[in-house]
């Protein structure tokens, strides 16, 4: 059978025998097996087969049983390795940097997705070798220009679309600010007081955190200080207080 090729007929024929089988892992370790003392394909036999799936694309029920088939599972370093040293140097072409464009337009990974690639890459530091060859190719490709610029402004998500939307707080130097207008903030301790004694802050008055922490921008927590002279006083006040002195 040596060179003999299978025709069309009997591949539908394997294929519709085969279709719903599943292997016992009796039979899957024999492969395993088999397939590692076997000598690595020739570069005449990788080229027939790119040839036999050029253009082959996978039905939805292929691309589900095959990642039914690989959850749970993990490469070896060993295996990791070996891919690694396989692709080291290979640059994809145009066409297929244009399918994976495409397939990864508008997809956006689930929450418990997210939270698995930040834990496998914590701790996670690149190689001097990898930071130079990031550097280098940043360098290559210049500054964005100003039609990409704009492209990545219409498709940027703005305000509650943003998926790292808070509500528009945000922390700064450690005190929090909301939101008012576009591009403007002001601190939620001040508004908070304003609020409380019913008229605008004066010039050089200072609302000073009595326990200290500058996110509880509760009413009780809050009291107002006259000038900043005044409220570095209450802190040192409190330190002594604190530490018994």
């Amino acid at each position: 059978m040596m060179g003999h090729p299978v025709s069309a007929e009997t591949r539908a024929k394997l294929s519709a025998a085969l279709s719903g089988r599943t292997l016992s892992a009796e039979t899957r370790v024999k492969i395993g097996l088999a397939n590692r003392n076997r000598p690595p394909m020739s570069a005449e036999t990788r080229a027939k087969i790119s040839a036999i799936h050029s253009g082959r694309t996978f039905s939805a029920e292929h691309r589900a049983r095959l990642r039914a088939a690989g959850l749970g599972h993990f490469v070896s370093e060993d295996t990791r390795a070996k891919i690694g040293a396989a692709n080291r140097g290979r640059r994809f072409s145009a066409e297929h940097l244009a399918k994976l464009r495409d397939a990864g337009l508008g997809r956006h990974p689930s929450a418990e997705t997210i939270a698995k690639r930040a834990t496998s890459r914590k701790g996670y530091r690149h190689s001097a070798e990898t930071r130079n060859k990031l550097r280098d190719a940043w360098t290559r490709r210049g500054p964005i220009s100003e039609n990409t610029r704009a492209k990545l402004r219409a498709v940027a998500k703005k305000g509650d679309q943003n998926p790292n939307w808070k509500g528009g707080v945000v922390a700064r130097t450690g005190y929090e600010a909301i939101l008012v207008n576009p591009g403007c903030y002001l601190p939620i301790h001040r508004m908070v007081m304003t609020k409380a004694i019913g008229r605008k802050l004066k010039k050089g008055e200072v609302v000073h955190h009595i326990n200290g922490i500058k996110t509880d921008n509760r009413k009780e927590n809050l009291a107002l200080c006259s000038n900043p002279a005044a409220h570095k006083w209450c802190e040192a006040e409190e330190a002594r207080v604190f530490l018994g002195q």
